[in-house]
């Protein structure tokens, strides 16, 4: 480079005003909210340790004005390499925090794209070394890319947490920062740094045609990076934990206001509020009546909601079912004043001591009224009751690092299996997914049900796929084991699906296994009454299914 050419510290006062000013300002952000984030952090959950490590590397960034020629340039180009692994990673915290209303298609489709995009800061990071060292001018081509690569990701995270907001959670914005003012400041802050982003982008392509900043020393993306990690720092969980805590907050707060009621099923607590009054104590807000964040199973702080209407609705109905007798072939129920449920009357006899928790049951029987999902408190008392239906599988589970409440509901067949679908509802009792599945199946009786899943499995595995079984009536040769060509018996499958997609990953036949798997080992022998289309020889009677780290 000529000497007209070098890149130095800058000399022009207001151009080195500038600059001192945004690092400083940037600094200092950082300082805080690495602070911030240090006293709130969970050390045990991985993504509030990214957040604290993208402040810290992206600190000795702001700090490169202090240091003259020659050192300024090298000291500039090294603290800059901790800046971009900073904009990635934060890409990467972004993935984590919007990933549970992510499908596995389009998280994959993300972090592939981020990771993808590596190469071109390993050539940024040399290009800024070459530059402010004089070597070469390949920065000057580099620099205008630099949005491309860094900011896509957080737009797309912006604009998918305003829709999921709007479509899930029903939250207007005005009603969503009164509820949470934090989350507010996150929404703004989310907006704010797109805007500096535009800015900066302009600032760099010389849209401004009356700029005259010094290249590289731009204040507008480190405004933008300020508002980017004050949206990490302000909400350390992920988007799903913090709407979640805010709608039961939100729930909490009108049934105390008397606008619903909240059965809750826990009797043994009390709510906060101001004596003689309904209304939440001043210095209560979304952490303390949640708990602070702190991880809790969600039928320990799932609220069920009955609105005024609803009770009165039901109160003369209610008064008509308390006149009737039990008949005589029921299990003794309970008959509910706030809604018409008629759910088993349980007796529990503890011996010694015992921990805490809630019973989940699933009964079967003669009295449909009761035949649901059931969830008692401890003394027996309900606490929730979901559709009237057979179910199985019924229990608490995890889902993208979130507690969710799983269960299988269908019709069961006299063979000891059934075809359903499985249920996957949040910590309000919100049904967020609904896993069914089709395909070319026969059934004895030839019906066509909705959903071919069986009741034995419904396990969410840890890559947040579900592993299901199902069965199948098959024309096989039964002559190995005294049957007859035109035998019919129930091939057992089991499924891996999406979850967010309801696409089969994988599935597995015990037929197509058969050389491994022979008839002739099944503990299961072949009579008369079996073999026929209707009643079908169950040979393996798959119940179980677990995925292990081979595969």
């Amino acid at each position: 480079m000529s000497t007209s050419d070098r890149i130095s510290r800058p000399t022009n006062p207001d151009g080195l005003v500038l600059e001192a000013w945004g690092q400083g300002l940037m600094l200092g952000c950082l300082l805080v909210m690495a602070a911030v984030t240090f006293v709130n952090m969970k050390k045990h959950i991985l993504l509030h340790k990214l957040i604290l490590v993208e402040l810290i590397l992206a600190m000795p960034n702001g700090t490169f004005i202090f240091p003259k020629d020659p050192v300024y340039g090298w000291y500039q180009s090294v603290t800059a390499i901790g800046l971009n692994v900073s904009w990635s990673l934060h890409n990467v915290i972004a993935w984590l925090k919007n990933r549970p209303f992510m499908s596995r298609k389009v998280s994959l489709f993300y972090i592939g794209t981020v990771i993808l995009a590596q190469p071109y800061w390993v050539l940024e990071i040399y290009a800024n070394f070459a530059y402010f060292n004089n070597y070469n001018k390949i920065f000057l081509t580099t620099r205008p890319l630099e949005p491309i690569f860094r900011d896509p990701w957080w737009v797309f995270t912006t604009c998918s947490l305003f829709y999921t907001i709007k479509r899930e959670y029903n939250f207007g914005i005005i009603e969503l920062v009164s509820v949470s003012p934090r989350f507010g400041i996150m929404l703004a802050s989310m907006c704010l740094s797109i805007a500096f982003m535009v800015v900066d982008t302009c600032s760099v392509l010389n849209v401004f045609s009356h700029s005259s900043l010094p290249t590289g020393i731009e204040p507008f993306w480190k405004l933008s990076f300020i508002f980017k990690c004050l949206c990490d720092t302000v909400i350390l969980d992920d988007f799903k934990t913090a709407l979640d805590r805010m709608r039961t907050y939100w729930l909490r707060k009108r049934n105390m206001g008397g606008e619903i009621l909240l059965n809750t099923g826990e009797h043994h607590h009390q709510h906060h509020r101001i004596e003689g009054t309904g209304r939440l104590r001043p210095d209560e807000d979304i952490e303390a009546l949640t708990g602070g964040g702190r991880d809790r199973r969600k039928s320990e702080s799932v609220p069920k909601v009955y609105t005024r209407e609803h009770v009165r609705e039901l109160t003369a109905g209610c008064a008509l079912l308390l006149s009737l007798a039990v008949a005589e072939d029921t299990w003794p129920y309970m008959t509910l004043q706030t809604a018409p449920y008629q759910p088993p009357q349980i007796q529990i006899t503890k011996s010694g001591t015992t921990d805490p928790g809630y019973l989940f049951v699933g009964p079967r029987g003669n009295q449909p009224a009761g035949t649901a999902a059931l969830i008692y408190d401890e003394d027996g008392n309900l606490v929730y009751q979901g559709p009237d239906e057979v179910t199985a599988n019924f229990r608490v589970q995890r889902l993208f690092n979130q507690d969710v409440l799983t269960f299988w509901g269908g019709n069961m067949t006299d063979l000891g299996f059934g075809y359903g679908a499985v249920h996957i509802l949040d910590n309000t009792y919100r049904e967020i997914y609904t896993v069914t599945l089709q395909g070319d199946f026969e059934t004895p009786d030839g019906s066509v049900p909705d959903s071919y899943i069986d009741l034995h499995e419904s396990h969410i595995s840890a890559r947040n796929t579900l592993l299901v079984t199902a069965y199948n009536v098959t024309q096989q040769s039964l002559t190995d084991i005294g049957g007859t060509p035109d035998d019919y018996m129930l091939d057992s499958l089991f499924y891996e699906i999406d979850i967010a997609t309801n696409e089969i990953v994988h599935s597995w036949s015990a037929l197509e296994h058969v050389d491994q798997i022979a008839l002739t080992d099944s503990k299961q022998g072949i009579d008369d009454d079996h073999g026929t289309h209707e009643q079908p020889w169950d040979a393996y009677h798959i119940n179980s299914v677990e995925l292990f780290d081979e595969g």
